[in-house]
């Protein structure tokens, strides 16, 4: 499997990956805001002389009074703009974390592009020079070299 294929294939599962934890955010920011907002539009939804539904008289009592369509407007309105705000958030940290390791393994990549690239030259020096002759990199036993060699 050569780099370019291997490369592709983290990316794409890095993708999927960042792009699951954007929609659960999203997700989680649609329940949290329209639930939210409802548990609040029947909480401060007063019925009689209290100012809120909880009467903290005894005994105590929660009224339930139906609540209007702008409440569920409301509702619909907040959850669509927290999810969008939580998904956003994820998608720029995702994105961040994304450019670190790209930054941190870059020079991973160009080594092993580049030791492949010594290899051959070193490869084509012992196809001149002899098999004695260790080439660029020095790490390869002369054995080694003859058995690119006859690869090659």
């Amino acid at each position: 499997m050569n780099l370019r294929t291997t490369f592709v294939i983290r990316l794409w599962e890095a993708f999927k990956q960042a792009l699951g934890r954007t929609v659960r955010a999203a997700l989680l920011g649609l329940i949290v805001g329209f639930v939210g907002i409802e548990l609040l539009a029947i909480l401060l939804n007063s019925i009689g002389e209290s100012r809120f539904a909880i009467h903290l008289g005894w005994p105590p009592s929660v009224s339930l009074a139906p609540t209007s369509a702008f409440v569920h407007v409301v509702a619909i309105l907040f959850a669509l703009m927290l999810a969008y705000l939580l998904g956003f958030t994820v998608a720029v940290k995702e994105t961040f974390h994304g450019l670190v390791y790209a930054a941190e393994h870059v020079d991973d990549a160009i080594g092993a592009v580049a030791n492949e690239g010594l290899n051959l030259a070193d490869a084509v020096v012992d196809a001149v020079d002899g098999p004695n002759r260790h080439g660029f990199t020095g790490r390869r036993t002369p054995a080694e070299a003859q058995r690119q060699t006859a690869n090659s």
